[in-house]
């Protein structure tokens, strides 16, 4: 995607917060023997409001504001709803 947006259907966790580095790492896990454990890094994280653990994932980045800086956009679809 040269847009610069990442997705995926996979199950990912936030793994570590680092304030004093202001970083944010997620990572999805190897669902398979096949598979690639995948880890999505984020720096200069100002906030963050997200659950410890995002079923699927849709992140996109917004314009860059006056200041220089942009915005990242983390989505998660929401939960199924069992009857």
């Amino acid at each position: 995607m040269g847009d610069g947006a990442f997705s995926s259907d996979r199950i990912f966790q936030v793994w570590t917060y680092t304030v004093g580095h202001a970083s944010l790492l997620l990572r999805s896990p190897k669902e398979t023997a096949g598979d690639r454990r995948i880890e999505l890094l984020f720096l200069d994280v100002a906030g963050l409001q997200l659950p410890t653990t995002l079923r699927g994932l849709n992140v996109s980045m917004s314009p860059v504001r006056g200041n220089g800086s942009g915005a990242i956009h983390c989505r998660t679809p929401p939960p199924a709803i069992r009857l």
